[in-house]
């Protein structure tokens, strides 16, 4: 929990398995301001549907400092996870639902 979002600020976060869909999620990752969560709603419903994958997940991989995944963070293994877990990650990142922990 956190109270202001400086430049840099980095936070941990933690996602909980759900059997049969994901393993749990650690990571660090800088959170989303308020402006900019909203540039990027805005940006992403002017999107064709083909492109809103590509920089929803190129947003995730920029804020995403650290995880206990055995692959490099990328815009690429951020598209990898699986659908349920990825709608998780963004709503922390964007700062729309609690992390778990």
């Amino acid at each position: 929990m956190y109270d202001f979002i400086d430049d840099g600020f980095e936070t941990a976060g933690y996602i909980a398995e759900s059997p049969g869909l994901y393993r749990e999620l650690r990571f660090r990752f800088r959170p989303m301001r308020d402006l900019e969560r909203r540039r990027h709603a805005n940006k992403f419903g002017l999107l064709k549907p083909d492109d809103q994958s590509d920089f929803e997940h190129n947003a995730l991989a920029d804020r995403i400092a650290s995880w206990n995944r055995d692959r490099p963070i990328t815009p690429e293994n951020v598209g990898k996870l699986p659908p349920a877990l990825l709608n998780r990650l963004m709503g922390v990142v964007a700062g729309n639902i609690a992390p778990d922990d």
